[in-house]
């Protein structure tokens, strides 16, 4: 997990702020169109959390459908970008593991009765 951030990186901050600040202004469209050319670091996960909150409250408060289409777009980019987190990915493969235990313990009752 990378811990470095780039310019761009606290520029996502900023527009976010911005535009939470005042949803509804005129600015809100080019802080929002911004915020979808920065390049984000996508292997900093711990920025990329803290961007998918903002982009919820984002979706949340922006009326204007056409900023709100981008802004789904920009979430979903987030949200691919996170499903990328290895802690994600080894927190899922424990869970995998437990759910086939059992059935296999189950599997080997059968066999011996």
């Amino acid at each position: 997990e990378s811990t470095v951030t780039s310019v761009h990186d606290e520029l996502a901050f900023s527009a976010c702020n911005e535009i939470l600040s005042s949803p509804d202004s005129m600015s809100t469209k080019t802080y929002i169109k911004t915020l979808t050319n920065l390049q984000i670091t996508a292997n900093n996960f711990v920025v990329l959390r803290e961007l998918k909150v903002l982009s919820e409250q984002l979706l949340n408060k922006v009326k204007d459908k056409q900023c709100r289409r981008t802004l789904e777009k920009f979430d979903k980019t987030i949200q691919d970008w996170l499903a990328r987190d290895p802690s994600k990915q080894a927190e899922g493969g424990n869970k995998r593991t437990s759910e086939i235990e059992p059935a296999s313990t189950s599997a080997n009752e059968d066999a011996n009765e």
